[in-house]
């Protein structure tokens, strides 16, 4: 009965069947499916998002206000803030600074280690480590 009740509720709001079911198998398949060009777009997004969220949360694990990161670090509060909203672009220096401040470092990760935490996060290209 509720798989006949979840059909209907996606029928009214105009969503085929499959979507929902499985967003990970369904996301997997269009993502296998994108050009290459396509692709490397997304893989940039997923790496400012991830490490936009990483900021995020390592700025209130440590208990900070962007305000008072941005002291800390030495860093115009509006890097701090354009970095988070994973739109803007910072210096090398500054992504040091900001990650020093927050008792961390800048640095890569492998591609292996990436798959596994992309179970989490779908992404890990460029991340801030501790």
């Amino acid at each position: 009965m509720a798989e006949k009740q979840m059909r209907i509720r996606k029928a009214r709001i105009g969503l085929p069947e499959f979507v929902g079911d499985d967003f990970d198998e369904h996301f997997d398949e269009t993502v296998a499916k994108l050009a290459p060009k396509e692709l490397a777009m997304l893989n940039g997004y997923r790496a400012q998002y991830s490490l936009a969220n990483q900021l995020i949360e390592l700025r209130k694990r440590v208990g900070l206000t962007q305000q008072q990161l941005a002291a800390r670090a030495q860093v115009p509060q509006s890097s701090i803030s354009r970095l988070e909203r994973r739109g803007g672009r910072v210096s090398q220096l500054s992504l040091q600074r900001i990650a020093a401040a927050l008792g961390t470092y800048v640095g890569f990760i492998p591609r292996d280690e990436q798959s596994a935490a992309a179970a989490n996060a779908r992404s890990k290209s460029l991340s801030v480590s501790r």
